[in-house]
């Protein structure tokens, strides 16, 4: 039983991630799929139906349902190694409270900074450098419906800024692109069989971009 109490069984995940850049046709936003928390990531990504600490404001937000009292995480990530790229890194910090008789509540910020990227002209002058990064913030709220059922939503914000923007033809834009998002998830501890437990979310919902 042990063993299911720890890759809690059967593990349903879905997500749609449908943020619009300049065009429909090509996808920005991308790191809201990076996964967060070392241990979801020991367990080989198959946390959906765990969702036991704060990352379930990422992974699954039904499993705040079962959450009692506060929780808190940060990780910080350097994205690529063996480089001089220091500035490179992913972050994220996430927090839940438990309201009596309410249910609980989650609070997410997610970083990606991409660090400073060189700016050059036609004739390969300096125009100085930009600064590149994508963030996220998310607000999620779980509650049981009854002793073997949770059911959780999250409403996400998210800001893209990759270029200062500007440019003519295909390179015209601004540069960033702004999102809201929605999760919807469940979660069931069976009643029969100890430590099992079944997870689905459908995440990043996008309700409205803008570019």
């Amino acid at each position: 039983m042990r063993f299911l109490g720890l890759v809690s069984g059967v593990v349903f995940a879905f997500s749609a991630t449908t943020v619009s850049a300049a065009s429909n046709s090509q996808a920005t936003l991308l790191f809201l799929k990076i996964p967060q928390g070392a241990r979801a990531d020991g367990m080989g990504q198959a946390f959906v139906a765990v969702a036991d600490d704060a990352t379930a404001t990422w992974w699954n937000p039904a499993g705040l349902g079962f959450q009692h009292g506060r929780k808190v995480m940060a990780t910080y990530d350097q994205w690529v190694l063996g480089f001089d790229l220091s500035r490179v890194y992913h972050a994220s910090m996430a927090g839940t409270y438990e309201v009596p008789e309410w249910g609980t509540f989650g609070a997410n910020f997610s970083l990606l900074n991409l660090g400073r990227t060189e700016c050059r002209g036609p004739q390969n002058e300096d125009l100085g450098s930009f600064s590149s990064y994508e963030m996220a913030f998310t607000g999620t709220y779980g509650a049981q419906i009854n002793p073997n059922w949770a059911l959780g939503v999250g409403l996400k914000i998210a800001y893209s800024k990759l270029s200062p923007g500007g440019g003519a033809g295909a390179e015209a834009g601004s540069g960033s692109a702004t999102a809201f998002a929605g999760d919807v998830g469940v979660l069931h501890k069976s009643p029969l069989v100890r430590g099992l437990s079944f997870g689905a979310n459908l995440s990043n919902v996008i309700r409205r971009s803008r570019t």
